[in-house]
């Protein structure tokens, strides 16, 4: 059971090690992203010019126009007042109107178009330092999460080896539970080996002084003697028989 959980275990381990390694080598191969400053040189300006700028042109020419006309009847007005009409008098003031008129339309329509082009303009250098700021967002953000995903490649990487570690004390400590069992029954093994050589001992020791007990003790035996009768023996049996 126990080797079956330590197999189980290098796999995890293998496992997550063979993971942190593919994150790491993607997190290698990583290219951050390119980031392209725009030009305003080469951006197409019209597309950011106001559509309504000749309308506005056009009407504010109108204007200028319909207070020409008016300055030019109020001359008139004046002149015929003055019993000057269509003479030389009214001739230089209506040059003069007219040019105040060429010159201010000039100048009015030039400064709307320069306002509408710095507008367009603006808009433009807006947009390239957003898309800018949107490409520098994207490279950071980019960069962000390949250090992230190495960082989580790294810390796969450890926490199995802290794993690996953790396998590798359980299977020593295993080991060395074994061999101290191993040990123990072995030193029992010993002393149930002495113990019975000391009985052994004890029981040889036993029957040797039952032993030389027996053979110190003499037995009682029965000496058949024979000898030669004598006068006396003689005398005697005579005796017995009278």
């Amino acid at each position: 059971m126990a080797g079956a959980q330590g197999g189980n275990a290098n796999k995890l381990v293998a496992d997550a090690m063979q993971k942190a390694g593919a994150g790491a080598e993607a997190g290698m191969q990583y290219m951050p992203e390119t980031v392209n400053v725009g030009q305003l040189a080469t951006t197409d300006i019209s597309q950011y010019m106001n559509p309504y700028t000749q309308q506005v042109i056009d009407t504010s020419m109108a204007d200028l126009e319909r207070q020409r006309q008016m300055q030019q009847n109020l001359g008139a007005q004046q002149a015929s007042a003055a019993g000057a009409f269509g003479g030389s008098r009214q001739g230089v003031a209506e040059a003069l109107t007219n040019e105040a008129y060429l010159r201010q339309g000039g100048q009015l329509s030039a400064g709307l178009r320069q306002q509408g082009f710095e507008s367009a303009q603006n808009r433009a250098l807006q947009d390239i330092q957003s898309q800018y700021a949107a490409d520098v967002g994207n490279r950071q953000a980019g960069l962000a999460g390949a250090q992230f995903r190495l960082g989580s490649a790294q810390q796969l990487g450890s926490t199995a080896n802290v794993g690996f570690n953790q396998a590798r004390t359980v299977r020593q400590d295993l080991f060395e539970q074994a061999m101290r069992e191993r040990e123990l029954k072995q030193r029992q093994a010993e002393l149930a080996a002495q113990q019975y050589a000391q009985r052994q001992n004890a029981l040889a020791g036993s029957l040797g002084m039952v032993t030389g007990a027996m053979g110190a003790t003499p037995y009682p035996t029965t000496q058949v003697g024979s000898r030669q009768p004598g006068l006396f023996d003689y005398l005697t049996i005579g005796a017995m028989m009278v």
